[in-house]
Formats: structure tokens, sequence, C-alpha cells
């Protein structure tokens, strides 16, 4: 399971001074912006240790940073903490996996390269290295491990590798360029006169080093196979082996074994930019993210699970690599909650403009999938969500204000970082109520139509019944537009539309209830008119309306 390991770990420390408490320093150093804290107390009654660490982990979750408590498992456990450090000498780290399960996040130190290789083996989350320069924080640190070792450590370990033993603001560009993830320290903080000050210190130029390098990077410095070489590690560190992976990344080709009683779903989108995306509108990440959704929505559409995927890319040679980086975490973040995995790809040159093409594989047990061309007359049309909000999203994006004045509106996210409805549709699917259903990818009209002609039918909708939201009719005065068009035309909102019978209406909304509380619409009824679509206004005259969607050839 992936774990987010920060990269500004500060070990709260009153044994080195005396001014500060361990919550004094933990609320300084979250504000100086330490991402995880690290309860460090190596003598006391556990009682007392116990609620301490309590009160840390509160300050922690309040503020959304990671607390680990240093040595003490049972601690750890008994403070509800978000993971363990353990040394060489402390508490067994396989026993320690038995108790805090995988969902926990477990460190371990190293001073040697043999060490390292032995937390790997021993399935840690991340390694502390070092002492990389002499301390006094720690008395049995021994001897210094150096720059060399760290950067040889970093390049041969595929974790996470957090820098540690006399660290300072003035030393950490040189870790930081030996690769390191990030840096763990105690007197750097703790036995400065401002503690806050000193973490803001630290954070600033470990952040200033990764964006320096970063900028610096293209791959055209890096070589095709260097881009393969540092994706392939981190999926490593960041991705699940997905099961039934027999073969993944490394051969000419990967190989998995389905399983019995499973039907395989296979599915492929290609996003190109300039016409599925606007690179000045929205970060790598955002944009893998996007990518994925739209494929994670294809196989919820059929009922289906994700489980791999496979990644071609067309990418320009002065693209940064941490760009590609980013692209690639987006992916992973959409996948891992699936326990699905990348499993290969393809890189290729490109001299105008990048794309992004992602073939996805799932599963969906026998005799479960639902069809588009399975709809019958009477059932009931119903609808997840609010159908439009990504149009709305676009258009305020398009017009002539700031961007940045925009990026927190929800339609511009509703279009930046569509959510798939993928776990609504295995429920679904796996209820057996439902007698059709599509996803909104083309726009709800668009996709209704897709209904109507694959299962040779009609609907009548009420235009009442429309789940228009508030945000939506809002942001259409803005615009001077229609919000019955926004909702009714092309919009990438990825929502689902399900057609079933009147009586398992109740038992369709239920399935969607049990895994999530995305709101539910039924807008009206299939009906015997093929290819017929009738909206049946407020004041209860009829408009004829033409399926329409998404058109990859349209001007």
């Amino acid at each position: 399971m992936t774990k987010q390991i920060g990269r500004l770990h500060v070990l709260t420390d009153t044994a080195l001074q005396s001014r500060f408490s361990h919550v004094e320093l933990t609320r300084l150093a979250i504000a100086g912006g330490a991402d995880t804290i690290q309860f460090r107390q190596k003598i006391g009654a556990t009682r007392e240790m116990i609620e301490i660490a309590r009160q840390l982990k509160q300050i922690c979750s309040d503020a959304g940073v990671t607390f680990i408590v240093n040595d003490r498992v049972d601690v750890a456990i008994a403070a509800g903490a978000d993971g363990v450090h353990l040394g060489q000498d402390d508490f067994p780290i396989p026993l320690a996996r038995k108790f805090l399960g995988k969902s926990l996040i477990i460190g371990g130190s190293a001073a040697t390269f043999e060490e390292a290789q032995k937390c790997l083996w021993e399935e840690v989350d991340y390694i502390g290295f070092g002492p990389v320069y002499p301390t006094t924080s720690k008395e049995d640190a021994g001897p210094v491990s150096g720059i060399s070792l760290l950067k040889q450590v970093v390049e041969a370990i595929p974790l996470p590798i957090i820098a540690i033993g006399g660290v300072t603001a003035e030393n950490t560009p040189e870790v930081m360029r030996a690769g390191a993830h990030g840096i763990a320290v105690i007197s750097a903080v703790c036995c400065q006169e401002n503690p806050e000050q000193a973490t803001l210190a630290l954070n600033r130029r470990c952040a200033r080093e990764r964006r320096e390098g970063a900028m610096s990077e293209t791959l055209a410095s890096i070589g095709e196979f260097g881009l393969i070489d540092r994706i392939h590690k981190l999926l490593q560190k960041e991705g699940i082996h997905a099961p039934g992976v027999t073969l993944g990344i490394g051969d000419d080709t990967a190989s998995f074994q389905p399983r019995a009683g499973y039907d395989v779903l296979v599915t492929c989108d290609c996003l190109v930019e300039n016409r599925h995306y606007l690179p000045d509108h929205i970060t790598p990440l955002d944009l893998g993210r996007r990518a994925m959704v739209v494929n994670i929505s294809d196989i919820g559409a059929m009922g289906g699970q994700p489980l791999y995927a496979l990644i071609s890319l067309g990418l320009k040679a002065d693209t940064r690599v941490a760009d590609v980086e980013a692209m690639y975490r987006g992916f992973i973040i959409e996948l891992n909650p699936f326990k699905a995995s990348i499993i290969g790809g393809n890189i290729t040159k490109i001299e105008d403009v990048i794309f992004i093409d992602i073939t996805l594989i799932g599963e969906v047990e026998q005799g479960k999938h639902i069809l588009r061309s399975t709809a019958r007359v009477g059932d009931a049309i119903l609808v997840t969500g609010y159908p439009g909000q990504a149009a709305a999203g676009l258009q305020l994006l398009l017009r002539s204000q700031p961007i940045e004045d925009l990026l927190g509106h929800p339609l511009v996210r509703a279009y930046i970082t569509p959510s798939h409805r993928a776990r609504e549709g295995r429920a679904i699917a796996r209820s057996g109520y439902a007698t059709a259903m599509i996803d909104t990818s083309d726009g709800f009209l668009g996709d209704l139509g897709h209904i109507c002609q694959e299962s040779d039918i009609g609907a009548a909708l009420i235009q009442e019944k429309l789940p228009i939201s508030e945000d939506l009719r809002q942001a259409a005065i803005e615009l001077g537009q229609d919000p019955l068009e926004l909702f009714l035309k092309d919009s990438d909102d990825y929502e689902l539309i399900i057609t079933c019978s009147n009586d398992n209406e109740a038992k369709v909304r239920s399935a969607i209830a049990s895994v999530s509380n995305v709101p539910v619409s039924e807008v009206g009824r299939i009906t015997d008119t093929t290819g017929d679509i009738q909206l049946k206004l407020p004041d209860g005259s009829q408009r004829r309306l033409t399926p329409s969607g998404w058109d990859h050839f349209s001007i």
C-alpha cells in the first residue's frame, strides 16, 4: 500500500533542550512548514509517553501533518499514530508490521549500504539514512556516512531516503542534490532560539533545491532510457503491484492471469494537447489524474473494476522530467485506491503537440456487465451528480480574467479534475437491478442518445427534474447562457446515466448509497418511440431534443 512520505521531518526532543515542550515544538515546527513530526523520547513512563503522543497526534491531524513515534511500537498504537520509526536495534521491523498492519508507515534507520538493503528487504516505507554529517544529537549515531554513500543508496534503493544526522539549513542543498527524498532534523530546530523560523529556513532550502533541480532537467538531458528508469523507480516507490500480474515493466510485454469467473474489460482513450486539455490551465499532476479518470470511468460504466494500465506518451525533448513524474503521480493517485497498477507503455518523441494514450484493463464478474443496448420501454432514467458543470468550468477558464482567481472554483475543479463513478457503477452492476448504463463523457444528451440508439428506444425527460446545481445556475448567469443547455450539451463530467425498472429504482439508489453519497436524480422514462427524445417543459409543452455531444471531428 502506498503512503505519502514527507520531506521535512522534525524530531521533537526535550532531552537536548528544556525551553520547549514536545507540544510547543510540534506547533512551532508545523507553523514553519514541517510535514512530518516524529516524537522522540528515550526515557520516561509509558503512560506519560502515550499521553504526550496523543496530544501530538491530535495537533498533527488538525494540521494535516504526518505523526510518527520513534522506537516505541506500543506508544504508536496507543496514540493512533500514522506510523513508527525503528532503529537497527529497536523492535524488529517484520514483527512491527504484524502489529501495525499494512496501512501504517514504518521507517527504518540505516548507516551503511548493507543496513539500507536490509530495510528494503524488511519492506519499510522509507529509510532514514545517516549520519550524513557529524552530529551530537544522537549518542549512538556511529561514524559519518557522508554524501557519497548517501548518493549511492539513493540510486540503488527504490525507497524514499530521508537524510539524517547533522543536517542544517546550510548543508541541506548538498543533501537534496544527492537525491535525498527529504531531511530529518533534531537540533537544527529544537535547539534553536526560534524553532518556527529554523523550520521555515529548512523548508525553503528543500523546496528551492527541488524546484531548481526540476527546472534544469529535461528529457533531452536524461534520454529515453533515463526517463524509463525514473518512471520505473517512481512506480516502485509510490505505485502498487496489482494482484494477477505475472510480468510487469522491464520486458517486451507485460502479462497477467485473469481471475476465474470474471470477464476482462479493455478500454483506451487519448488526450491530445490543445484538443482535450489546455496546458496553461492544468498542472501535470492534474493532467495525469484527468487522463486516468477518463479511462476508469469507462470501466466503471460497464460495472467493472480497473486493474492494469498501459501508458503511451508523445513528448517533446524539452519537456521537464519533473512534469512527466508529476503526470505519473497523477496516474497513481487514481489507480491506487483500486489496487490497480501501471504494467507497461511506450514513449516517443514528437515535435508539435503532446499526447497521452492510456489502455486500461479491468474485470467484471461474468454476467454482471451492463451494456448501453439493453434499456427497456418503461424504465426509469436516473443520473448521478450534476452534469454540465465541467462545460461551465471550461468556459469560465477561457474568459480573460486571471486564471489564478478561478482555480478554486467548484466548476473549474470539475473540469480540471473530474470525478469518475466507478465504485457506483460496480455496486450497480453487482446489484443486478439496472438494465443499461453509460457514463456522460460526451455530455448528458449525447450519451442518452447512445442508449436510445443502441437499445432501439426513445426517452421522455422532465425539465423540472433535471439536477442543475446552484453553482451551474450562477455560472450560467455570469456567462450569459442557459443552464439547461450547459446541462444537456457536451460536458465531460463522467457521471452515470442508468436505466432500470420502476420497481427496482429504490434498489439501484440503495446500491449507490452503499458506496457513496453522490446524489441520484430520476429525470424521465424510456419510451417506445425509437430515437425520439422529448423534454417536457415547466409549462407542460414538449420540446424535441436532438442528441448531440462531443465529436472529435466537428469544427
